[in-house]
């Protein structure tokens, strides 16, 4: 996983150090003489820069971080997929020095039981990796079904949403989807904090449930495809984990510079080549 989240990570980062050099700067002209700042030559500004970094004491500033809130159905200890990457992402951008805190379920996948050691209750808190993660609760559904599982999806994106709002601002937020509610949960709380608001895309849903004939088309179908045309117009960026989905988004007329494409990647520490272990040996 060592190039999947390089791309998204380098934007973050580029975001972060432009909030903070935009703050710096203003600073540091408030911090100016009225009379400096009128000055038309500049002369008493570089005067007063200069006595400024004179007197300057203690370390110098640290790295400006980026806050970053994820929201996910899935996160470890549960295996599969959705919760490995994004587990994989989130642990390099806390490693870089950023501030990531995720919201998710307790483990239950994918039979709808709790994972020995965590508790079903409204709110949990634990730290992985430098990862603070809050899990809420939801209603409990094994994968399988359709019922039961639209309850858990929707109970998730309201306790989700619900804390998300209540939480200190943060500098991004990220929601992947599926599953499509989560992704949702992302729109209202970018709207109301007014968040930037980053959607990573694995499935096209609800496509794909009328794909494999989970659902017939019908009016329902109909209003879930409206929230996902809305639920795209409200990123600011969509990202994809291949070029066949960014291809589909583009179909659905959103904007191919609003996409970008970070795919699945490989642990170079956890995994070697065979011509690696040879040349070892």
């Amino acid at each position: 996983m060592a190039t999947a989240g390089a791309s998204l990570g380098q934007w973050l980062r580029e975001r972060g150090t432009a909030s903070e050099a935009v703050r710096a700067e203003h600073a540091a002209f408030t911090s100016i003489p009225l009379y400096s700042r009128l000055d038309a030559g500049g002369r008493f500004a570089r005067l007063a820069a200069r006595r400024e970094a004179r007197t300057r004491v203690g370390p110098p500033k640290m790295k400006p971080r980026t806050r970053i809130l994820f929201l996910t159905h899935y996160f470890p200890p549960e295996g599969n997929a959705p919760a490995s990457r994004v587990h994989e992402m989130c642990k390099r951008w806390a490693r870089d020095g950023h501030e990531v805190t995720v919201i998710t379920g307790a483990p239950n996948h994918p039979n709808g039981q709790v994972y020995p050691g965590y508790r079903n209750w409204p709110l949990q808190q634990e730290f992985m990796d430098g990862i603070r993660v809050l899990r809420v609760w939801t209603f409990l559904a094994a994968n399988k079904g359709k019922r039961r599982r639209a309850v858990n999806f929707l109970s998730f994106m309201l306790m989700s949403m619900m804390l998300a709002l209540f939480m200190r601002r943060r500098d991004v937020l990220i929601a992947t989807s599926p599953q499509f509610f989560c992704g949702w949960a992302g729109v209202m709380v970018s709207a109301i904090r007014r968040i930037p608001f980053i959607l990573e895309i694995r499935d096209i849903w609800p496509e794909s449930i009328h794909a494999v004939g989970a659902s017939r088309r019908n009016l329902l179908i109909w209003l879930l495809e409206r929230m996902e045309r809305q639920m795209y117009d409200s990123a600011f960026r969509i990202v994809t984990v291949g070029d066949g989905y960014k291809r589909q988004l583009i179909q659905r007329r959103v904007p191919a510079g609003k996409i970008q494409v970070v795919t699945n990647g490989v642990d170079r520490e956890l995994f070697v080549s065979h011509a690696r272990l040879f040349l070892k040996k």
